[in-house]
């Protein structure tokens, strides 16, 4: 098949248009990241030297203007351009600087071990736990390069409040990857399967009694998905069963520990930042931190959000498929009991 020149040039300026976007979007990851570790850190930047003391100042100002809820504009100004600054720090030398301190961390830690407790102390560091701090702060160094490179640990710790704060901007990032699951059907399920199938096989045995299903465990759902039944006709035809699934990726979910991530809209905006370059260290690290490969991690979260668009028509259909045996129920007690009458 040729391509004409007119068709090249369109498939140019769509793929131009998508990096660029992609490039902004990213910018705003590394923001918002850089404004939850100056809002939250301020005294350990400030002690490793990563921040001046009027950033730290404008932090800790702005820290408490958010909590009485006020409004400052000069402050709030002030505070941005210094988010904006370290964004560009993160993406350039404070990366090889965190890569430096990774490196010489054990080194580092003993000669900052001290120093830096006594930096903390005199700049009212209420972060660190000061009767812990002799274990904690052998890894001061590790850590402060860590939160100025932007490294993927760090970043994950933050990943729940950057997906509020990025909201819809993140979530229009995760559409491709829900769109992929969505045309991949079963194959998406029984890619993740070993990790809900104890889930979905104990909440159906709980559900058994009501569910007016003929579908036993997940073994038997993966082969009627692979028969043709949809997501939508199983929330439709087999409610039981699919919220049985819903639960246990719900329960997946939350068994990650991301911290602030425990709904599907939370988890949407959080797969969106997954899709960014930077976001790329954070699934790195959410991957190791829970045992999944990057693939199944983003594939239980992305067939959690889909399928939390069908959770309502589920539970109208198990409601009306209940309603239904209770009618047939009361037919046949009267039927009975004109039996017996006569």
């Amino acid at each position: 098949m040729k391509i004409t020149k007119s068709q090249l040039k369109r498939i140019i300026k769509e793929e131009t248009i998508s990096l660029n976007e992609m490039k902004n979007f990213n910018q705003e990851v590394r923001e918002a990241y850089c404004e939850h570790i100056l809002l939250n850190y301020p005294n350990l930047l400030l002690s490793e030297g990563y921040i001046t003391p009027d950033v730290y100042t404008r932090a800790t100002q702005m820290r408490m203007l958010n909590e009485a809820n006020g409004v400052n504009r000069e402050l709030q100004e002030g505070f941005f351009d210094d988010v904006k600054a370290m964004a560009k720090k993160v993406g350039g030398a404070a990366v090889k600087k965190g890569k430096e301190l990774g490196a010489q961390a054990k080194e580092k830690a003993k000669e900052l071990g001290g120093q830096a407790l006594d930096k903390a102390k005199e700049i009212g560091n209420k972060e660190i736990d000061v009767k812990g701090a002799s274990k904690e702060m052998k890894r001061v160094g590790k850590e402060a390069g860590e939160l100025a490179a932007g490294a993927g640990e760090a970043m994950l710790n933050f990943i729940g409040p950057m997906a509020k704060k990025l909201g819809d901007k993140a979530t229009k990032f995760a559409q491709k990857k829900i769109k992929q699951i969505d045309k991949q059907g079963p194959k998406a399920l029984a890619a993740i399967s070993k990790h809900i199938e104890g889930g979905v096989d104990a909440a159906l045995s709980k559900a058994k009694s009501a569910a007016g299903s003929g579908v036993k465990g997940l073994a038997d759902l993966l082969v009627k998905a692979k028969e043709g039944l949809t997501y939508e006709q199983m929330a439709k035809k087999e409610p039981a069963a699919f919220m049985a699934t819903y639960k246990a990726l719900e329960k997946k979910v939350l068994s990650m520990k991301l911290k602030g991530v425990s709904t599907p809209q939370t988890a949407e905006a959080t797969l969106g930042i997954f899709q960014s370059p930077d976001g790329q260290k954070a699934l790195a690290a959410a991957a190791k931190k829970t045992g999944m490969s990057a693939a199944e991690l983003e594939t239980i979260m992305g067939m959690y959000v889909f399928q939390s668009r069908y959770v309502p028509m589920a539970t109208k259909a198990a409601a009306s498929m209940a309603e239904s045996i209770e009618f047939e129920k009361r037919v046949i007690r009267r039927v009975r009991k004109r039996l017996i009458n006569k």
